[in-house]
């Protein structure tokens, strides 16, 4: 049964019903609200930090439809609570009310936004904004419960993937020890996964775990060690199979001419053809671009990042344009082009979308239903581009991607191994190789 709630350091949970003047059993289900609201600015702040331990300062404003606030303080009472809340200053009001599909358990209406109050963030200087808190009111435990399975129960619903696939990850994130993953994840945990629309990237509660955090996690009932593979250079990988048109068309699910037309001119350019020399020759494009220049690989790579998935028509003279003449341009017209299924909206976010679901389609659909058939996998965890598994199945999957690379890409993006609880291992550096390791005999 789920009783932690996640609450700001302000708030102290003994007195609160004595601060709002309410009953002890109506206090515990205004901590359940902005225990709520607490989760969803974590939710929202991992879109721009890679931290689940962040918490916003101030919260931000999110649509709360009233079926939720009806589950919190029941049907008669919830617009008296929201009211108190104000009024003390808990919770700050748009009472501009907003026509569209709500987060919670996907309903549609008009519904107003809510956030945290300032107050409640003004106690802790340090790194630590919130603290937990053991529920004990039953009501409030019982809404906590329904709120989970209803939010839990939308987002697997919004999984398009196969019924194996989905089978294999659900069942592997259920294997996790939920203890072993930060207070501020636990929220992801409970929920369960979810798959976005833009990317067709599969979201769960390890996905934005810092790298450092991911030797905490444990298995229950497993006492080996948990080994993380990852694509090297895996955008720039991607970026480089863009020119397979059965890829495109399955990424954006109809035939865009337009878009086929410069795909070509791309495709024939010289610098084009020199990025795929290089990808194929396990060049570490992040570590190319900046000799000479002086800055660092991470520099190297976030000043990419910022060319293939920002506003075009900005990146005139940079190095990767000098290194790969063409490219940028095309991709600049590619930004510019109405695409009807990115559902973002934003022409200039049409790379990131195309790259992201060839990169979903690759590593979700292809490498793990391979694993499942051939190997009869049952435990793998996925963040993007990378897979992590137990570590006898290391070289087993290591040859489904190599498999699946070559059939879907004629290619194979270069590989990083990393023992997550700190086992060393070589680094595979032959591209086209499958690197053994000793205990894979």
């Amino acid at each position: 049964m789920n009783r932690r709630l996640l609450i700001p350091l302000g708030i102290e949970p003994d007195t609160t019903h004595t601060e709002l003047q309410l009953q002890k059993s109506h206090a515990s289900r205004v901590l359940l609200l902005v225990s709520y609201l607490v989760h969803r600015d974590i939710v929202y702040k991992r879109r721009h930090v890679d931290d689940h331990d962040f918490l916003p300062k101030p919260s931000y404003f999110h649509q709360l439809h009233s079926n939720l606030l009806k589950i919190i303080f029941g049907k008669k009472h919830y617009k008296h609570f929201v009211q108190l809340l104000e009024r003390v200053g808990w919770i700050e009001v748009d009472h501009s009310y907003v026509n569209a599909k709500n987060s919670f358990a996907g309903h549609r209406g008009r519904s107003k936004s809510y956030r945290l109050g300032e107050k409640l963030f003004r106690v802790s200087e340090g790194a630590e904004k919130y603290k937990v808190y053991e529920c004990d009111d039953r009501k409030a435990i019982n809404a906590l419960n329904t709120l989970v399975s209803l939010t839990r129960r939308r987002k697997v619903e919004g999984i398009v993937l196969s019924e194996r696939v989905k089978g294999l990850l659900l069942g592997s994130l259920d294997q996790i020890d939920s203890g072993t993953l930060p207070v501020g994840a636990q929220w992801s945990f409970a929920t369960g996964p979810s798959q976005c629309k833009f990317g067709r990237r599969f979201h769960s509660a390890i996905t934005n775990l810092k790298k450092v955090r991911r030797s905490d996690l444990r298995i229950k009932g497993y006492s080996g060690h948990l080994v993380e593979i990852d694509i090297q250079n895996s955008q720039v990988f991607m970026l480089g199979q863009i020119c397979n048109i059965d890829l495109i068309r399955s990424a954006i699910g109809e035939q865009n001419l337009a878009l086929e037309m410069i795909i070509g001119e791309l495709s024939a350019s010289n610098g084009f053809r020199s990025l795929l020399a290089d990808l194929a020759n396990g060049v570490d494009v992040y570590e190319a671009l900046p000799s000479g220049l002086g800055i660092s690989r991470e520099q190297a790579k976030e000043e990419v990042f910022k060319l293939l998935f920002g506003y075009p028509y900005s990146n005139l003279n940079s190095p990767f344009d000098q290194k790969y003449p063409g490219v940028l341009s095309c991709l600049d017209r590619i930004k510019s082009l109405p695409i009807a299924t990115n559902s973002s909206k934003k022409m200039h976010s049409n790379v990131a979308c195309l790259l992201q679901r060839i990169e979903s389609f690759f590593a979700l659909e292809q490498v793990l239903s391979r694993a499942i058939r051939d190997y009869s996998i049952d435990f793998v965890l996925t963040i993007h581009d990378s897979w992590i598994v137990k570590e006898q199945d290391v070289c087993k999957i290591q040859q489904v991607i190599r498999q699946v690379a070559i059939e879907l890409f004629g290619m194979i993006p270069t590989l990083k191994v990393k023992d997550l609880q700190k086992k060393a291992f070589p680094k595979e550096k032959a591209l086209g190789q499958m690197f053994v390791y000793s205990y894979c005999a």
